[in-house]
């Protein structure tokens, strides 16, 4: 655009050199600086109008980008909940199990005794409280293993 106004001002600085009329070729160089003038503040205009509209797309994508990644984040945490969830309920039933298991094993041990007559009163006892115990903690696990079926249910 300076080369295009260098260029213009040479000619008319050349044909001012040559022309009669100084007045006239002067307004009319005035006349095309001013619209020069003009067309360089619409399109610079137009330049700004653009970079304000390009700021805000960036800016409205951004504000989007930082929404999902917010949402990603959401679901990662209520996944791993749920993963615990999953993994508190198999643990639950594993201990209930193996529970389940010494209580038989206790049983038949205590019964195997008795047949044989090898078991004094204090003896007898002392495996029915342990046998009790392990009932109890049965018992605990079963009331655990439901708060944790209902949380996961709610999870879900």
């Amino acid at each position: 655009m300076k080369t295009y106004l260098a260029a213009i001002t040479l000619l008319l600085m050349v044909n001012l050199g040559f022309s009669q009329e100084i007045v006239s070729d002067s307004l009319i160089a005035k006349q095309n600086q001013e619209k020069l003038e003009k067309e360089r503040k619409e399109l610079e205009e137009k330049h700004n109008e653009a970079l304000e509209k390009a700021e805000k797309e960036r800016k409205k994508i951004e504000k989007e980008r930082d929404k999902a990644e917010k949402e990603r984040k959401k679901i990662e945490k209520e996944q791993k909940k749920l993963e615990k969830a999953n993994d508190n309920v198999e643990k639950l039933n594993k201990k209930i199990k193996s529970q389940h298991k010494d209580i038989a094993q206790q049983k038949e041990k205590l019964e195997k005794l008795e047949r044989k007559g090898k078991l004094s009163p204090e003896d007898k006892i002392k495996m029915n409280e342990k046998i009790l115990k392990k009932e109890k903690k049965l018992n605990d696990l079963h009331k655990d293993l439901d708060k944790a079926e209902k949380k996961l249910r709610k999870l879900h």
